[in-house]
């Protein structure tokens, strides 16, 4: 009986290492699958050169100098098809946070952004749909503009 009883205790010694290598597999999906998330997402990042100036922070490192050129690309403005619709970028960089929200940079130098009321870290610009909207717009009437009206004479 007493052999019984270490088999039954090996085998279950067995199957908790295979849970732990079960569990270990879907970490490590997880991490892929957040990864990928990532890399997909829009985000925005500071340019190395500048991170030596940053105030550092418990949080993370405050900074403030993300230039025009970063939220064009952020906002998915194509310079050469649209370059008339910069100045979306230029205001979306010029535009005050909000006040309950902070700008902080990351150390692989991925911006993020935290509301201080509900305690919340994201990587999406407190104003990104704002001026997504604006953006959508802009491109619609220069669609409607591009567009010639027909006229029979």
């Amino acid at each position: 009986m007493g052999r019984e009883e270490s088999e039954s205790d090996s085998g279950s010694s067995v199957s908790t290492n295979e849970d732990a290598v079960a569990g270990e597999t879907n970490l490590d999906a997880a991490t892929i699958d957040f990864l990928n998330e990532t890399i997909a997402a829009r985000s925005l990042r500071v340019p190395y050169q500048g991170v030596r100036g940053a105030v550092s922070t418990g949080l993370g490192r405050k900074h403030a100098q993300l230039s025009t050129t970063d939220y064009v690309a952020y906002l998915g403005i194509d310079l050469v098809l649209e370059p008339e619709l910069s100045w979306v970028a230029r205001e979306m960089c010029a535009a005050p946070m909000p006040p309950a929200a902070e700008m902080l940079v990351s150390h692989s130098n991925i911006v993020y952004f935290h509301d201080t009321e509900n305690d919340y870290f994201t990587l999406e610009h407190p104003l990104t749909n704002r001026f997504l909207k604006v953006l959508e717009r802009q491109r619609l009437d220069l669609i409607a503009m591009r567009t010639k009206p027909s006229v029979n004479k």
